[in-house]
């Protein structure tokens, strides 16, 4: 639910709310003027009802005369109350019309009001000195309750009336203030998704104005910070590759072939230890030594592959990850297939971009033999740098395994793919998977000039 929405509902709520207790309100205060209005009503009609007759009218001519006088005088058809007029045995002799059934009716908002047990009133009927019967007042306050319903009811639908207009009014309002924030919203958007060029427009309201300059200020300097970080990192990534290479190539040069002019000498040394009975003590040491300079040559040649993969620049990448796959493939600890698949059409990318993708993969296949039982590992490679296209390189390794796979911990291998990848102004992500399993994903942009070849 969006943030405008909250506040007409919450606002909404409060007003309805506010309502509803003022009715409430004015429905208790009508109740309460109505029980004075009918109490009052109740004394006077008392009052007013004749009790004195003469004495030679009798009991029963005393009774119709009453009933006479309250019809001649429509004291009978008083609002609120009814009228019976009982013999001194408590039969009914008469009664204001309808009185039952009236009193019977009770509106819904009041069935349980105190007006309903107000207790009748009572004044004796005379003949002379002698009584010989009595009126009976009962309130009737159905009359009066209908009335305050109706009432109500009517204030009801207006104050639902009132409350939508206002709904409305403020779901506009709402929407003209918080309109600038939308604008925010999408361009922190762009900023997540990367683009950094996302900017705010010029607000009419003061403060929002003088925030999207802020903002705009804000970006233009990191702007100007990513672009510098990345104009540093590609050199440090230069500086990297030039390192290995210069390690390579003195290592290449320097080492590997005293390593190799030592093996014949090693193997002269096995020999002659061999052929005379008083060196054969020695030819245990003999046979130690050309297994540790084998080991040793082992060894320099991984180190030489991987700090400088001599395929790339004599093959081609393709065919650099080929062998690299190749080579999990036969020195792996654990039954693994590996699948590659590198498809689409490929210019010649730039060397950094070739040693980045190799370096990437290559990454990937160490971590995911490192931190996960993974059983097969899928690399994907797939570009496309036809004139319709974004002239990116999508590289896509994941397995499914239960550790953290392609992706690996939290430290220095993701760490060190995400600066080189950002460095060459691509984007990466490592993550599980939703059906299990770990994969990276890389972007990479490949350079104009590359794209001008292609």
């Amino acid at each position: 639910m969006s943030l405008k929405s909250r506040l007409v509902l919450i606002i909404g709520a409060v007003i309805v709310l506010l309502l509803v207790l003022a009715n409430l309100l004015s429905l208790q205060r009508a109740e309460e003027d109505s029980l004075r209005e009918i109490e009052s009503t109740s004394r006077l009609l008392v009052g007013l009802l004749p009790d004195r007759f003469a004495p030679n009218a009798g009991g029963e001519s005393a009774l119709r005369a009453a009933e006479t006088l309250l019809q001649d005088r429509s004291l009978g058809s008083a609002r609120h109350v009814s009228v019976e007029i009982r013999t001194r045995t408590g039969e009914r002799v008469w009664a204001t019309e309808s009185a039952d059934a009236r009193a019977a009716e009770r509106p819904l908002l009041f069935r349980n009001s105190p007006l309903w047990s107000l207790q009748p009133l009572r004044k004796d009927i005379y003949a002379g000195e002698q009584p010989v019967g009595y009126y009976l007042v009962r309130p009737n306050p159905s009359d009066e309750l209908r009335e305050v319903q109706a009432d109500y009811l009517d204030e009801a639908v207006l104050t639902a009336g009132v409350a939508l207009v206002l709904g409305a009014a403020l779901y506009w309002g709402l929407g003209m203030v918080l309109n600038p924030l939308v604008a925010v919203r999408q361009a922190l958007a762009r900023i997540e998704a990367g683009d950094l060029a996302a900017r705010l427009p010029r607000f009419s309201l003061p403060e929002m104005r003088e925030l999207a300059a802020s903002f705009n200020r804000t970006i233009l300097s990191l702007e100007e910070a990513v672009a510098e970080r990345q104009q540093l990192m590609q050199k440090l990534v230069g500086l990297e590759e030039e390192t290995r290479r210069s390690l390579a190539r003195d290592l290449h040069d320097e080492l590997s072939p005293y390593l190799v002019a030592m093996q014949p000498h090693a193997r002269l040394i096995d020999n002659a230890c061999a052929q005379h009975a008083v060196l054969l003590p020695l030819r245990e040491s003999s046979r130690s030594l050309l297994d540790h300079l084998a080991h040793l040559l082992r060894t320099l040649r991984n180190l030489l592959e991987r700090l400088r993969p001599p395929e790339i620049e004599e093959l081609g990448l393709r065919e650099a990850l080929a062998g690299l796959v190749q080579h999990w493939r036969q020195h792996a600890t654990r039954p693994v297939s590996i699948e590659l698949r590198t498809g689409g059409n490929w210019p010649p990318f730039s060397p950094t971009l070739d040693v980045s993708i190799y370096r990437i993969v290559q990454e990937c296949l160490t971590n995911a033999f490192k931190h996960s039982d993974a059983a097969h590992i899928d690399i994907r490679i797939e570009c496309d740098a036809t004139p319709a296209s974004r002239h990116e390189v999508r590289v896509r390794v994941c397995d499914n395994g239960s550790g953290q796979g392609a992706g690996g911990a939290s430290g220095l291998g993701v760490l060190g793919m995400r600066e080189r990848v950002q460095a060459l102004g691509g984007r990466l992500s490592a993550g599980p998977l939703d059906g299990g399993g770990w994969q990276v994903e890389a972007l990479l942009p490949i350079g104009a000039d590359v794209r001008a070849a292609a």
